[in-house]
């Protein structure tokens, strides 16, 4: 879980060190919102958001426990992935 944080952070700091060496504040938006976006998207996917009762009722019938706790963390990794790159997006917004 700490590695998809981390990875966020670095992505994060990536897209601001860029953004401060071209000296256009919009470059944050760029990259850490469509890594925020895809990133929230796959988690998601993941976690079975975009479906309905009755395909996650069918889903949940036919996968093992391990494969269930295997599919939530790979969503709740991916959310993490998301909240740093989210979170930069907030604040630039706010304040620049």
């Amino acid at each position: 879980m700490k590695k998809f944080f981390y990875a966020g952070l670095l992505s994060t700091l990536a897209s601001i060190i860029c953004s401060l060496l071209t000296n256009d504040t919009t470059y944050i938006y760029k990259v850490a919102g469509t890594l925020a976006v895809i990133g929230i998207i796959l988690s998601g996917l993941y976690l079975q958001t975009f479906t309905t009762e009755f395909q996650q009722r069918g889903h949940s019938n036919t996968e093992s426990k391990e494969d269930r706790k295997q599919r939530t963390d790979s969503g709740i990794n991916w959310a993490l992935f998301a909240l740093p790159n989210t979170l930069c997006c907030i604040v630039v917004f706010l304040f620049f």
